[in-house]
Order: C-alpha cells, then sequence, then structure tokens
C-alpha cells in the first residue's frame, strides 16, 4: 500500500478489494507459468461482464449490491444463473 501511495496521484492505497483477491493472482500466475500453453485461455474480466455472457448477452436484472450492501435477491439471480450452466 505504501508504493501504491507514493507512486499514484492523487495517493491511493492497495483497495480491500485487491487484498481480497492478491492470493488468487497469485494462484493463477503459477499456474500460467507451470502452463504456458494455457495463457491463450485465460482472460481476467470483470465478474459483472462474464455474468452478461452467461445471460446470452444481456446484463442482469437485478443489482449486486444496493447502496453498498448486498442485494439477496440479485445474488440469488447470479447464483441461478450459474447454477443453469453446470455450477454449483
Amino acid at each position: 500500500s505504501a508504493v501504491a501511495m507514493g507512486t499514484s496521484d492523487p495517493p491511493r492505497g492497495v483497495s480491500i478489494q485487491a487484498f481480497g483477491i492478491f492470493a488468487k493472482i497469485r494462484e493463477i500466475d503459477q499456474l500460467l507459468i507451470a502452463r504456458p500453453e494455457l495463457r491463450g485461455r485465460v482472460f481476467e474480466s470483470h465478474p459483472e461482464v462474464a455474468f452478461c455472457r452467461l445471460n446470452g448477452g444481456t446484463a442482469m436484472a437485478l443489482p449486486k449490491k444496493t447502496k453498498g450492501a448486498v442485494n439477496p435477491a440479485g445474488m440469488e439471480e447470479r447464483k441461478a444463473l450459474l447454477c443453469r450452466h453446470g455450477y454449483e
């Protein structure tokens, strides 16, 4: 976070969300180093873009969050979509 603060304008630290995904970023980096043939198949994407693709190119009808809080109906909509595509 100190590096981010010292190199950004205006100064900003690393977000809590970023800290939450660092381990997964390292995991995928290690996989792609070990298995370079997968590099053409792995893409970074915003989760809502992935949901839109799974939903036939249509954005989800309900928001995932409202006023910064989880929207249970929006989360259920996303879970149901994942289930329809074979994900538990």
